[in-house]
């Protein structure tokens, strides 16, 4: 399973994506908004994982 995760927070982002790894999931890292809607954009992911603060973001609403 392919994970798409939009998070700004290193920390989060790496506990997250050890986490998902750990249970053999593929996990791309974005760390901002507009990362994260490019790679959208061109890959197809089974699951996307927004920080919650992005979801807000214009951009970002077309994916929900």
């Amino acid at each position: 399973m392919n994970i798409l995760l939009v998070e700004d927070e290193n920390k989060i982002a790496d506990f997250v994506c050890a986490g998902f790894r750990e249970q053999g999931f593929v996990v791309e890292r974005c760390a901002d908004g507009n990362a994260g809607y490019v790679a959208a954009s061109v890959r197809q992911y089974d699951v996307i994982v927004l920080d919650v603060m992005w979801i807000w973001n214009d951009f970002l609403l077309p994916l929900l």
